[in-house]
């Protein structure tokens, strides 16, 4: 009966990746300006969260990260940078996050209308 109770106490739930934002909307940009910003990664699963990728989804965006273990509860910041040179009209860039959680890619859109 003993060993019983300790296994309901385990804790096996999967990392849960959550984040502080899903898309940024930069509004009006004029051309050939950097966008600099950052979002908050947080483990809000049960086990370790292991970030093993982290890029943009073309040459014009680059993503960076502080560290890419994150034990249950921890968090961490995703830096990113936007540039808008040659770039004019309704721009869409993405973020990719590339985890061990039950969806292994997360989206993090980046929207400007670069004049």
């Amino acid at each position: 009966m003993a060993l019983v109770s300790l296994m309901a106490c385990h804790d096996d739930k999967p990392p849960r990746l959550l984040l502080s934002r899903y898309a940024f909307d930069f509004g009006e940009v004029a051309e050939g300006v950097i966008i600099l910003d950052s979002f908050k990664v947080y483990n809000k699963g049960g086990g370790e969260l292991y970030i093993r990728r982290v890029v943009g989804d073309c040459n014009c965006t680059t993503a960076a990260i502080n560290k890419h273990v994150l034990p249950k509860g921890d968090s961490t910041t995703i830096h990113f940078k936007l540039d808008t040179k040659g770039k004019i009209g309704d721009v869409e860039q993405c973020v990719i996050i590339e985890a061990n959680t039950d969806s292994t890619i997360h989206y993090i859109m980046l929207r400007a209308n670069v004049i």
